[in-house]
């Protein structure tokens, strides 16, 4: 059966296969789910959020700003049944959310699974949470996007809708492991929802099992204007008002300087802004905080990387590896290094660990495809090109390899098509334009040349006067 086919076959299957286990996934992910119930002195409910229960200990994952300034709250699970909220045992203040502690000492519940990595754009999930006091209220949606900012981890952009209630809620996939936890929107904007990545709440665990003895009452939230902060950098950054999140940053560093995320967040902004060797100082501040955690090294490795700082961009992917031995992108990463010094054996052996760990992850194919195609074992580089585009058909520099590939080996209809592609994917690709427009001249099709010469003048003149001069057979 041929690749086409094959395809075919599993869009006609999935779907089918999916709805059937949809409700047996609902209901056992709501067995997990609480609404978050804050009571006054006499135990009158006066607001309620969303969580569920992670981890081994029973312990429920929510939203911080829904425990501000909280004396009293409660669980309730989806069978009615109510623990009183005992203690927060964990806080990450950036991404809003918060570990307690539950009075549910030998009653039977159930814990959600974490996911092991990111999502992919485009992939379905499922929220359930108490929207506007809707309890157990499930609505679906997908990744729209994902935005990677270091030391939060890949945010979630979902088109599930968050409302007031929401917070908190688990964000899982079609396999019912969280990716996330849904945290805000912006209500100037359509769809615009947010959720911070499970990476999150295991960063919360690990505290838990490094902290015992740090468990909060209650009634100790951080003070509003605090929170207020935190979220206000929180929503700078992620909507990319870079120099107006800088002073927070560089205030709340000076604040508090052994706050591992604040000093994340200046290194992210700063390495946006172009300071290069100021993040780089911010990162490795990171690291000095936190010095066994796998990302702070893999984002130090990122910003040795931008200095073209190989040897030492190497060394802080090795030491993430040594730290988490499955860390899919320092391999991905790792193999750039690698292949950059002209060592393309090491690079493949680091992609094919990759692809090993995630068959999935469409990068680490394209990349071993770009490795193959470099030591001329061109079967195996377009069969990885071809998985690279079955994985994400919106790759386009994986379209962009197989139309090289096609035209250097004059099969003009598959390279015209390869680069079609590209330029529907990526219209500011001149590469894709200007070879396109060459392999329209050379079957006649002047009509089709001068279309790409209209585009390419919009992104590059230079290309799109080279062109025009060989439709019409000039001479600069």
């Amino acid at each position: 059966m041929n690749i086409e086919k094959a395809l075919v076959v599993v869009l006609l299957v999935l779907p089918l296969t999916a709805q059937r286990e949809l409700p047996l996934l609902v209901r056992d992910s709501r067995s997990a789910v609480v609404t978050v119930v804050i009571v006054d002195d006499q135990g009158k409910p006066k607001h309620s959020g969303t969580g569920f229960f992670v981890g081994s200990e029973g312990y429920v994952v929510t939203n911080q700003h829904v425990l501000e300034a909280v004396v009293n709250a409660v669980v309730r699970t989806v069978d009615g049944k109510s623990y009183p909220v005992d203690a927060i045992v964990a806080r990450d203040r950036f991404a809003d959310l918060v570990l307690v502690r539950v009075k549910a000492a030998g009653a039977p519940v159930r814990s959600l699974p974490l996911a092991g990595s990111p999502p992919e754009v485009g992939e379905r999930i499922l929220v359930i949470g108490s929207p506007l006091g809707l309890e157990q209220t499930v609505t679906d949606g997908i990744v729209s996007s994902l935005r990677d900012l270091p030391g939060y981890g890949a945010v979630l952009q979902i088109s599930a809708p968050i409302s007031p209630g929401s917070s908190g809620s688990p964000v899982v996939n079609l396999r019912g492991e969280v990716v996330g936890v849904a945290t805000f929107h912006y209500e100037r904007g359509q769809n615009l929802n947010f959720a911070m990545p499970a990476s999150r709440i295991v960063h919360l665990l690990a505290a838990v099992s490094h902290t015992p003895s740090e468990a909060s009452a209650v009634a100790k939230p951080d003070s509003n204007t605090e929170t207020d902060q935190y979220r206000n950098i929180r929503d700078l950054v992620l909507s990319e008002q870079y120099s107006k999140a800088l002073p927070y940053l560089e205030e709340l560093t000076r604040r508090r300087p052994e706050d591992p995320e604040a000093w994340y967040s200046l290194g992210h902004c700063k390495s946006k802004l172009g300071m290069l060797e100021s993040a780089l100082e911010a990162y490795k501040t990171v690291v000095a905080l936190r010095p066994d955690d796998p990302e702070a090294h893999y984002n130090l490795g990122v910003a040795y990387g931008r200095l073209h700082r190989m040897t030492e961009e190497r060394e802080a992917y090795l030491f993430a590896i040594e730290l988490k031995n499955d860390y899919v992108e320092a391999y991905n990463n790792l193999g750039w290094t690698y292949h950059s010094a002209g060592e393309v054996s090491l690079a493949i052996e680091a992609w094919q660990k990759a692809v090993k760990l995630r068959p999935g992850y469409a990068r680490a194919h394209f990349n071993l495809g770009v490795a193959y195609m470099d030591l001329g074992r061109t079967a195996e580089a377009i069969d990885e090109f071809h998985q690279a585009l079955a994985l994400r058909p919106d790759y386009a520099q994986a379209s962009l390899a197989l139309g090289q590939y096609y035209e250097s080996v004059k099969r003009t209809t598959d390279a015209i098509s390869a680069y079609k592609r590209v330029t529907e994917l990526d219209p500011s690709n001149v590469r894709a334009s200007f070879r396109l427009g060459l392999l329209y001249i050379s079957v006649g099709d002047r009509i089709a040349a001068l279309r790409q010469y209209q585009v390419l003048r919009s992104h590059d003149r230079a290309l799109a006067d080279e062109l025009f001069q060989k439709v019409y057979k000039r001479s600069p």
